[in-house]
């Protein structure tokens, strides 16, 4: 007897992707709309999903809700498939998956297997409603035969109305392995060019900057390099004076920009730099310990330690 293949509802912006990509590992795509019918050639199947699908708030992230196994089926294949995705585990039948940009890519590539796709598809759709309403206007003009590279021009030049600029005023939202979003303040966009990204913080509080043991003082600015392929962020912390306090090379994935902040996932393991040259990669055991607990998967941890290495070697 041919064992009981998992029913999965999805709804969402991810929606299309995933449906494809658990339909080709032998899921049953159940109450899928008529729209997925169409894109998957699947009929439409009323029964009740072992595992639901759905976005909520945070367009970033999908949640796994339903029977505690089939959600860990479901969970195995995007982390064997979705290699990037962050694990974060709410209850016990209850998982948030994480999409960082590199596989919100991914998954464009399986969703332009099945329906005409713009580049950057679930990025986009991660923005506001108004951006979002602009990219169905864009496939529906490709789905109709127009070149991919008119209908991308046009959605570029809508989209440059949301994007932020230089002197603007930003939210950097710095998201911890537990699922926290650590606000860190607004920051001044210094450069945004082409894939080059430069903004600037002043500190407001004292304290203590972790790892370097330098006292925080009132008045220090931090200056945040990356280019937005890199799975790291520059940071040089200056006094009033503009002397060198240190340097944080931070892992993580690669900065997404939005309307009106900045997003990464912070991947714990850093590298410190103190101005006299000497340099040591913190925090090893946390990033260590969330491969163990399944947010991150070994894949991604191992390019974190590999990176952070070549850094304290080469930076």
């Amino acid at each position: 007897m041919s064992e009981k293949k998992i029913g999965v509802k999805l709804r969402g912006i991810y929606t299309t992707a995933l449906s494809k990509l658990l339909l080709d590992h032998s899921f049953l795509i159940v109450e899928p709309s008529e729209e997925i019918q169409e894109r998957l050639g699947i009929n439409y199947i009323e029964a009740e999903p072992d595992v639901s699908i759905e976005n909520k708030q945070v367009k970033h992230t999908v949640f796994l809700e339903g029977n505690k196994a089939a959600v860990e089926k479901v969970r195995q294949v995007f982390a064997d498939d979705l290699e990037e995705c962050i694990f974060f585990k709410k209850t016990e039948d209850v998982i948030e998956v994480d999409f960082p940009i590199s596989m919100k890519r991914k998954l464009d590539m399986i969703r332009k297997s099945v329906t005409p796709t713009i580049n950057d598809h679930h990025y986009y759709k991660s923005f506001g409603v108004e951006v979002r309403s602009a990219i169905d206007m864009a496939e529906t003009l490709l789905s109709k035969g127009e070149p991919l590279d008119d209908v991308e021009r046009r959605f570029h030049e809508t989209l440059i109305q949301y994007l932020p600029y230089e002197e603007m005023s930003v939210n950097i939202d710095h998201v911890k392995l537990n699922g926290h979003v650590t606000h860190l303040g607004k920051a001044s966009v210094e450069v945004i060019e082409d894939d080059y990204l430069e903004y600037k913080r002043e500190i407001k509080g004292n304290g203590t900057y972790d790892g370097l043991e330098v006292e925080k003082r009132p008045g220090d600015v931090a200056v945040s390099k990356t280019n937005l392929t890199d799975y790291y962020i520059e940071t040089k912390y200056y006094n009033k004076e503009g002397k060198l306090r240190g340097t944080y090379l931070n892992i993580n994935t690669p900065v997404e920009i939005y309307s009106s902040y900045f997003r990464y996932i912070d991947l714990e393991i850093d590298v410190l730099i103190w101005p006299d040259g000497r340099r040591e990669i913190v925090d090893m055991n946390e990033l260590d310990q969330a491969e163990a607990l399944g947010i991150v998967t070994k894949t991604l941890a191992q390019k974190a330690r590999n990176l952070a290495k070549n850094l304290l070697d080469n930076y």
